[in-house]
């Protein structure tokens, strides 16, 4: 309230704050001001806004919004503020260039912008998206463009109370945790108000401004004198050529059964990148599921539960999301799923991936009766290794150079992978959960570096901590593999990093981003059921023949269950409730 920076940056934010007062909103504003938005492994995380009411009203009025705003609630002076530490922090490494994107989410474009201008102020270079686009194409964008940094306005599959901000390196995965630890502690938590300057985007010096997007400008869209890059096109080639075999699946595409799928964009950035890769496939019949508004970019979500207090996650690897994706295809398409193959759907942001599969007529009694399932993402990223390693191994008689190659995976991920993995030769590296942890893992083989001392697989007792992002591994001939075919973990994440790049700015040699990607989960997933078509088979029953009922692999039951079941225990009484499930754990 006293600070006089505030009122240029946000003119109406103590006056949301004073509002919040009068109305005697004590709970609302200690979880506001109790403590600053946690800077976490990919970023910043966290509620716009406590209650519907104020996030509906964003969405109306825009960022300036009479809403109460904190410390702990994700701003624009919040967002400003991080990013004048981001900033700094990148001057003293020499950065000059940054990719800004955005997906869906409430004012996502605006919090785009508003970043934009502020790095614009401290000399940047800025790539900006000029529509939403999915988190994996600004992974993609940074090394392509030779970018030192990138910046995704999201909160991938939260509920619409969220939004987040995704910071990248320059090679597209989440930064280095000591570099981003001297970031947090020596820049961001430093950075003030006054460090917040801006530059208008129409006031952008020549060349300093320049957009990315397709080969067309957005009609619309106000590109303020800049010049447009054309990332799309990139990204779908790049895609498309990391295909299993693209030219047998688009051979089937002309001249085989041709494969039926429903798509559900779910509110998201997909909508428009993963059609645009199928057709360019070859798959001529895609079902885009619009019923309901799943097409719309709304980050409402208007198509989920919306009652307070059971506010629903469009999370592509929920049961209950698939529900309303599969009711919106029959209803929009009637007699349509008889015939559909499968049933994709992407977050918001599409980076993660769920398939829904048809359940045969004699098993629909263990399904409750249902007609479809969600195939879990345990059993669909088996499933796609073992595509993967099979054809190799039919096409040359073995898999090429299976002694060099290696999959990662976390280690709430099923042990059927690991199964597949060794059938095929090939090593296993296991980290602890989420993709910064992958992709370190990734790059420890890479680079060499002697794997951690392990007692029957796991650490040993002579060591005194346990690795910072190795959990175990099998089979990986000490370090001498060198090529990732696979990184993925259960919460539906899936990427290939492939060899050692050629420099430390640059995607593996041979492999994709560095982050999880569902628009490339996708397009795997189709090609194995155009396959499947062909061979006269479903995704369904490949799984039951290929994992299931192969003696070397068998059939793994796994369950987890997240607590609570959408977003998070908020404020004081939510830390005081996680506290006390940790203690019990480790009791």
């Amino acid at each position: 309230l006293r600070d006089p920076h505030i009122d240029t940056l946000s003119p109406n934010c103590k006056r949301g704050i004073a509002q919040a007062i009068h109305a005697g909103q004590w709970e609302q504003i200690v979880n506001a001001f109790r403590q600053r938005l946690s800077f976490g492994t990919g970023g910043i995380r966290g509620m716009m806004a406590f209650d519907r009411a104020s996030i509906v009203r964003m969405k109306d009025e825009g960022l300036d919004a009479t809403i109460l705003k904190g410390p702990n609630t994700l701003n624009n002076v919040l967002l400003l503020r991080t990013s004048a530490g981001v900033a700094q922090f990148g001057l003293t490494k020499g950065f000059t260039k940054m990719v800004i994107g955005f997906d869906s989410r409430v004012r996502g474009k605006d919090f785009a912008q508003a970043i934009a201008e502020l790095f614009l102020a401290y000399g940047y270079t800025v790539y900006l998206g000029d529509e939403p686009c999915p988190y994996p194409e600004v992974t993609f964008a940074i090394p392509f463009l030779k970018a030192d940094i990138g910046v995704l306005i999201s909160a991938s599959h939260n509920d619409y109370r969220y939004n987040g901000y995704k910071l990248s390196c320059a090679n597209g995965s989440q930064f280095d945790p000591k570099e981003r630890d001297e970031m947090y502690k020596n820049f961001i938590l430093k950075a003030s108000f006054a460090d917040v300057k801006l530059c208008k985007l129409k006031d952008a010096p020549r060349g300093k401004l320049i957009f990315f997007g397709g080969a067309e400008k957005v009609e619309g869209v106000d590109y303020f004198g800049a010049e447009l890059v054309n990332v799309h096109d990139r990204h779908r080639d790049h895609i498309l050529n990391l295909l299993v075999d693209r030219q047998a699946m688009e051979q089937r595409n002309r001249s085989g059964p041709v494969i039926q799928i429903g798509y559900c964009a779910y509110h998201g950035a997909g909508r428009l990148a993963m059609p645009r890769l199928l057709k360019e496939a070859g798959f001529t019949k895609v079902n885009i599921i619009k019923e309901g508004g799943l097409y719309d970019l709304n980050g409402l979500f208007p198509s989920f539960c919306s009652d307070p207090g059971k506010e629903q996650q469009p999370d592509p690897g929920d049961t209950r999301a698939a529900k309303i994706a599969v009711d919106a295809l029959k209803k929009q398409y009637p007699g349509a799923f008889e015939q559909t193959d499968i049933v994709i759907g992407t977050d918001p942001d599409a980076d993660r991936c769920g398939v829904v599969v048809k359940v045969p007529a004699a098993q629909r009694h263990l399904y409750g009766g249902n007609d479809w399932m969600l195939l879990p993402a345990d059993d669909l990223w088996a499933l796609t290794v073992w595509f993967r390693l099979h054809t190799e191994a039919q096409k040359h008689g073995k898999v090429p150079d299976a002694d060099k190659k290696f999959i990662a995976l976390s280690t709430t991920t099923s042990d059927s992978i690991v199964k597949v993995a060794r059938k095929f030769g090939l090593g296993v590296v296991k980290t602890w959960v989420g993709f910064a942890n992958l992709a370190a893992g990734v790059k420890m083989i890479w680079d060499k570096q002697p794997l951690p001392k392990l007692t029957e697989g796991r650490l040993s007792a002579q060591e005194p901590l346990c690795h910072p992002f190795v959990f175990e591994f099998e089979a990986m001939h000490g370090g001498q593999r060198s090529f990732n075919v696979a990184a993925m973990e259960q919460s539906n994440g899936y990427s290939m990093l492939g060899g050692a790049p050629h420099d430390g700015r640059a995607l593996g040699a041979g492999g994709h981003v560095r982050d999880k990607d569902g628009i490339y989960a996708a397009m795997l997933c189709a090609e194995i059921a155009a396959y499947a078509k062909a061979h006269g088979t479903t995704l369904f029953e490949m799984v039951d023949k290929h994992l299931y009922l192969d003696s070397e692999i068998g059939l793994f039951v796994n369950k987890y269950e997240p607590d609570p079941l959408d977003g998070e225990y908020p404020g004081i009484q939510g830390d005081r409730k996680k506290m006390a499930i940790l203690r019990r754990a480790l009791s």
